[in-house]
């Protein structure tokens, strides 16, 4: 399990403050036990037997009521797929570092998984690792989450949470992808919030004009052609067939060669 990062701003936490000792103790314990992706089984009989292995008199009653705190305060999010509970840290890539290729656990909004948490050199351990069909094409494993507990983030950071905080589990997936995409492209490729917040809005009118498919088909077209910007027009026709205009206009410019050279 690799080493967790828990900041001082914890000491000012008015999330943290609402919480009960053991409630707390228990959100740091849920922590160090969590997937790479801060996920984690739901089960109250899991939670106790891996947090608390040698509290035999704590009652399972309590777990209940210590993480339906947590829920309510927004430390953590509760979340069934195929009718077995999950629960996961919505602000984790806030503060911790995603090392592992895949989660363990399936991500909320999902309906089946297929993820095996491999270690910092990228061995997987399938043997030791829950096996789940994976069916939803869109989650990457990282939430955009709501206002973290852990600390206030930057202006930007602040912006995205709370831009995006309509948005269906695809969607923030795939805006996550797109934000980190463009990160890994350089300092000269990220976002400013002037920028980031013209981009939420753009992505939030068009999804709901189109519908949310369309937007993360334009946005996954947009990576996997490493293109600098997201192909708007992709998400007008539905994912399918359009062009960046700078391409359209080569085409067009293609066309009208062609046609002036068969006429000549």
């Amino acid at each position: 399990m690799p080493n967790r990062t828990i900041k001082e701003s914890i000491c000012t936490s008015e999330s943290l403050a609402q919480l009960t000792d053991f409630e707390e103790n228990l959100f740091y314990k849920l922590i160090v036990n969590c997937d790479d992706y801060g996920r984690f089984d739901g089960r109250p009989t899991i939670i106790k037997s891996r947090c608390y292995p040698l509290r035999d008199r704590l009652t399972l009653k309590s777990i209940e009521e210590a993480i339906s705190s947590l829920a309510r305060v927004g430390c953590v999010e509760l979340y069934e797929v195929d009718s077995k509970p999950y629960l996961h840290f919505p602000a984790w890539r806030f503060h911790q570092q995603i090392r592992a290729k895949y989660s363990k656990y399936p991500a909320p909004g999902s309906t089946r998984n297929h993820m095996i948490s491999d270690d910092i050199n990228g061995n997987q351990s399938p043997a030791n690792a829950p096996e789940y069909e994976y069916d939803n094409e869109y989650d990457n494993g990282i939430d955009i989450p709501p206002l973290p507990p852990q600390g206030e983030p930057g202006e930007a950071d602040r912006m995205l949470i709370q831009m995006t905080s309509g948005f269906q589990p695809g969607l923030k997936a795939a805006v996550a992808e797109w934000l980190q995409y463009k990160k890994e492209k350089g300092a000269k490729h990220r976002y400013k919030p002037t920028g980031l917040k013209t981009l939420l809005n753009r992505i939030g009118e068009n999804a709901a004009k189109y519908g949310d498919n369309a937007m993360i088909e334009a946005v996954n077209y947009s990576i996997s052609n490493n293109y600098d910007g997201i192909v708007w027009d992709k998400v007008e026709t539905g994912g399918a067939g359009a062009q960046p205009k700078a391409a359209q206009k080569t085409n067009k410019f293609l066309e009208y060669a062609k046609e002036v050279h068969e006429l000549g």
